[in-house]
């Protein structure tokens, strides 16, 4: 091993001790335009808190957790409780200011070189939901349409970055969930 990578293995051989880390991969927003979501709701419109009646693109189903994979990623972090969640979307090439805690915010929009913004805020948003329900913080991150290996690796050294700070040391292990799009 050169010299120069002695301190990040050493870094990341500490976070792997303290964290643990889930990546979730979820099916697609398009079902319902493919025809297989009978009820044909948004997944991410359709978490309990502030949950609306949207019709359109945004139709957020005909109730709060409507949609199996809303009830799915409600269960698990209600089991889990992560410190950290971040929901991968795209194609914006943008951090949200989700609502989440906006330290974490910043300081993730900054590792991976992506500006932070204030998107439009839905009701029934997972983000939402999991901010205004539980301990930890969550936020989106929205990918660019093409994703570089380089945004790869620097998104990778942020969540264990960011995942290995929040930390706490009461129980000395932090979750970090992140989801796919």
């Amino acid at each position: 091993m050169s010299q120069d990578r002695r301190p990040t293995a050493r870094a990341l051989a500490l976070v792997a001790t303290s964290v643990c880390l889930l990546a979730i991969l979820a099916a697609p927003a398009t079902a319902a335009q493919r025809g297989d979501r009978p009820l044909g709701g948004r997944p991410n419109r359709n978490f309990p808190y502030a949950w609306q009646h949207l019709g359109g693109l945004e139709y957020s189903g005909p109730h709060a957790l409507s949609e199996p994979e809303s009830r799915a990623a409600v269960e698990l972090i209600r089991r889990v409780r992560p410190d950290l969640t971040i929901w991968f979307h795209q194609p914006f090439g943008v951090v949200d200011r989700s609502g989440g805690d906006p330290w974490v915010e910043r300081s993730f929009a900054g590792l991976v070189g992506l500006p932070l913004v204030r998107l439009s805020r839905y009701p029934g948003s997972a983000t939402g939901w999991q901010d205004h329900t539980l301990p930890g913080t969550a936020f989106v991150v929205e990918l660019p349409s093409a994703v570089s290996g380089g945004l790869v690796r620097r998104t990778s050294r942020a969540i264990l970055t960011l995942a290995g700070e929040l930390g706490s040391p009461e129980v000395g292990a932090a979750t970090a969930a992140v989801a796919g799009p």
